[in-house]
């Protein structure tokens, strides 16, 4: 793992001080997502070090929910509080729409976690674009996914909702072409991912217009049973009308 390569791990972490202080002299704030298991804790452990620990906010799934509840009031309430770090159990459920920055300090290779990431800003109300950032490597996996993502997926731009039938055959695709086939071809599977949500996304729209014209003929038939229903009642009662 990239991870585990510790002159490497050493380095992305000084450009992610870097990257992090330059939104803090902006009086920014920062959503921190860390997958990869310790990681969020050895990001928390440097930042409270260096700008402190009342800048320095954590979600981690080892907290207690008070504790969780209290770290992410006060990165929501206090204007000097400006990086919360949160593990993958972060991104669930929670409205971060006020947060200017976000970052991914590792990749998920689950597209469905990222998604999850994204939406925690990606709220209703929201007056600003999301905007990803994350550290990566040239010409290591992660290079490799991010441009995938970005490229062939779309998920920094778009939503992958009408894509749940076959994201797990897409990522199978990703996983398959990155971490295994010999000859890797970046270029190739973009456009073979591109090509599958493109029609997976067309395929979504035109059953949204059969539902919609289902639902249509169901409502026309609707009001033409109840038109025929009025008219019976209205023979019905001229007839014994005709008949007293």
């Amino acid at each position: 793992s990239l991870w585990r390569d510790n002159e490497l791990a050493n380095y992305r972490e000084n450009c992610a001080v870097k990257w992090i202080e330059a939104r803090i002299s902006k009086n920014e704030k920062t959503l921190i997502f860390c997958g990869y298991p310790g990681l969020a804790e050895a990001l928390l452990f440097r930042l409270e070090k260096k700008f402190g620990s009342a800048i320095i906010k954590s979600f981690l799934m080892e907290l207690s929910d008070s504790q969780k509840e209290e770290n992410v009031t006060e990165f929501r309430l206090n204007d000097s509080c400006l990086v919360l770090i949160c593990d993958e159990s972060g991104g669930e459920g929670r409205n971060f729409a006020f947060v200017d920055n976000l970052l991914h300090y590792d990749l998920p290779w689950q597209i469905s976690a990222l998604e999850q990431r994204i939406g925690r800003l990606d709220r209703l109300g929201r007056s600003m674009p999301v905007v990803s950032s994350t550290i990566i490597a040239e010409n290591e996996w992660d290079s490799h996914l991010v441009e995938v993502y970005e490229n062939g997926l779309g998920i920094f731009n778009k939503s992958i909702s009408g894509l749940e039938f076959e994201l797990r055959n897409i990522q199978e695709t990703i996983t398959q072409a990155i971490l295994v086939d010999i000859d890797f071809n970046s270029v190739s599977l973009n456009e073979n991912i591109s090509k599958v949500v493109l029609e997976q996304r067309t395929r979504d729209d035109s059953d949204a217009l059969l539902d919609e014209s289902s639902f249509q003929d169901i409502s026309s038939n609707q009001i033409r049973v109840q038109k025929n229903s009025n008219l019976e009642k209205i023979l019905e009662d001229s007839f014994l009308d005709y008949f007293r």
